[in-house]
């Protein structure tokens, strides 16, 4: 009987150990697992469907496999309302899947993936663990899964703009009420329709009659929005929730120029890749009605923003004098303000530009009560 029970064992010793060699051999090098996603723009707070997939390409079973994807920390499996009232302490960044797989057999889960924070999340690794389903030991690789996410700025609605750029400190510039030489391209006769601010009233004195001037076209229907991510006169010191709200800023300022006609075209002190060196700041041009498509394009341009910069303020502001062509209006938002920025504002000004500052203040120095630059004051 125990030489019987000793059989038995041995036996079953032999089998484990041969099955795990097998495996070892024959099974594991032949599981893959994937990941895929449907979109990879993401608008704050909204989900894609991220879909992983784990094959067994060989011919025995995979008993125990299991799946695991740590999600970037703007990415999150609630949405943005869920995981501020929910505990922290609950995992929320983890993408898990146990399965056992049959010859030749594939599984899919699908997952919710919402956006809770602005930026470029990259998953670019899946660790894909795998065990015989006997021995305890199991076996962990590291696949490569290069997949990335835009995930928008945080939208506001276009009504409170206003007030909402007035509650963070927008110093706007006083408007200019009488056409300059600089807006003049014709003179003619008054029509029916025509601005009062056209009219030219000393040319009209002298004629004895009403006479308007035709201005450029840039001037009546385009606008250039500069979006900062300097945070320091170090322009390249990185502050992310400053930023994030710059771009928020900016988000609604274009919506709304958008809405009303006006074609839009953004700079940035951010690193660009594939720019010419001339207009290496240039973003994009908006123009049209607005739509869910431009919606789109717009958002994922401001996420796709980094949290720090590669050129100072000023040197964009001095591409974007070079480039325009007829005065037009300007709007600057930026958590920074210095003398050298002044002045190209100024320079602007000076040609006819109606520059508009939306100057905020960076977090830490907004939660301490003091202006956007301590040295300089507000702009």
């Amino acid at each position: 009987m125990t030489a019987l029970c000793l059989l038995a064992f041995f036996c079953m010793v032999g089998v484990m150990v041969g099955w795990h060699q097998v495996w070892k051999r024959v099974v594991a090098p032949q599981v893959e697992a994937e990941l895929e996603a449907d979109v990879r723009s993401l608008p704050y707070g909204e989900s894609a469907c991220v879909t992983v997939k784990v094959k067994n390409h060989a011919w025995l079973p995979a008993p125990m496999v299991r799946c695991a994807i740590d999600l970037p920390a703007g990415l999150s499996l609630r949405d943005a309302a869920k995981s501020a009232a929910q505990s922290a302490r609950v995992p929320e960044g983890n993408i898990s899947l146990a399965v056992s797989l049959r010859p030749r057999e594939m599984v899919k889960a699908s997952y919710q993936v919402y956006g809770v924070a602005r930026g470029t999340y990259r998953v670019t690794t899946l660790t894909l663990t795998l065990s015989d389903g006997l021995l305890s030991a199991g076996e962990a690789r590291k696949l490569d899964a290069f997949v990335s996410f835009v995930v928008h700025p945080k939208k506001g609605r276009a009504p409170r703009v206003t007030e909402h750029m007035t509650r963070l400190g927008a110093v706007p510039s006083s408007r200019r009420r009488i056409p300059t030489s600089l807006d003049w391209v014709d003179v003619r006769p008054y029509q029916f329709g025509d601005s009062v601010r056209d009219i030219a009233w000393l040319l009209s004195a002298r004629r004895n009659e009403l006479i308007v001037v035709d201005r450029a076209s840039s001037f009546a229907n385009d606008a250039i929005v500069v979006v900062s991510a300097q945070v320091d006169r170090d322009y390249w010191a990185a502050d992310a929730g400053t930023v994030d709200r710059v771009c928020e800023a900016a988000y609604a300022i274009i919506e709304q120029l958008i809405r009303q006609g006006t074609t839009v075209r953004l700079y940035t002190n951010t690193a660009l890749q594939g720019k010419t060196s001339s207009k290496r700041h240039h973003l994009m041009t908006l123009s049209g009605r607005w739509s869910a498509k431009q919606d789109m394009a717009l958002g994922h341009a401001l996420g796709a923003i980094p949290v720090f910069s590669n050129a100072r303020l000023e040197q964009v502001l001095q591409e974007v004098a070079r480039e325009a062509v007829g005065p037009c209006p300007i709007k600057v938002v930026t958590a920074y303000w210095d003398d050298a920025i002044d002045m190209q504002v100024q320079r602007l000004r000076r040609r006819g530009h109606s520059v508009e500052v939306h100057a905020l203040q960076p977090i830490a120095a907004a939660e301490a009560g003091r202006p956007v630059n301590a040295q300089e004051g507000t702009p």
